[in-house]
């Protein structure tokens, strides 16, 4: 469904070179602000990524690089930290990182309202938004299931809640209090009728 949006325009990817072109209209040195803020972002998830890794990336300040020659430095970057984990046998947490640092760069270039779709894992979205809140301003989560709550209150019909519902690959999904699991439809039911509301990380919670 996903790539469906993506190749009818519907969505739009963002990269680190978009996110650096925003920056660009907003402060005279966008690749400083964007470290400054990746540094941040690493500091807040208890990794050594930026010391050991992006802090190379500084000497294109002095350099005169532009975002284009950034870019081809930052993804040969964090290839290399891709590479390492995997060595190493673990799983890096770019993802919450770069998600993070989106975050912090809207925010920077005064967007008002963000919407931004985080990991289905429920332990990786409460850490982005308990770490991220602290540091920068409160943030809200929104799941792929919690999205139809947003989606009811912004007028979207329960047909057609149920038809996206059902397309999506997972079937069975969490609340916050409940030991059981319940179905999409249960879900998007519960909450066309008032029963279910949507929890500030994401997680969708029965009403008492």
């Amino acid at each position: 469904m996903l790539d469906r949006l993506i190749k009818g325009h519907q969505i739009k990817m963002v990269d680190d070179r978009d996110l650096l072109e925003l920056l660009d209209k907003h402060f005279p040195i966008p690749l400083r602000t964007f470290l400054g803020n990746l540094k941040e972002c690493c500091e807040m998830f208890g990794t050594d990524y930026y010391e050991d890794y992006y802090k190379q990336l500084e000497s294109l300040l002095l350099d005169g690089s532009n975002i284009e020659q950034f870019c081809v430095k930052l993804a040969a970057v964090e290839a290399k930290i891709k590479q390492n984990c995997k060595s190493g046998g673990y799983s890096t947490n770019l993802g919450e990182i770069k998600t993070a640092l989106v975050a912090a760069i809207f925010s920077l270039s005064n967007m008002e309202r963000v919407t931004i779709f985080m990991s289905d894992d429920r332990r990786a979205r409460n850490f982005i938004v308990s770490r991220y809140s602290e540091k920068y301003h409160e943030i809200k989560a929104v799941s792929v299931i919690g999205a139809f709550y947003i989606l009811m209150k912004n007028g979207m019909p329960l047909e057609e809640a149920r038809r996206y519902v059902d397309a999506l690959k997972t079937k069975e999904y969490k609340l916050f209090d409940k030991g059981e699991k319940m179905t999409g439809l249960e879900i998007v039911e519960g909450i066309y009728a008032n029963k279910i509301a949507l929890l500030a990380n994401g997680m969708l919670k029965c009403r008492d």
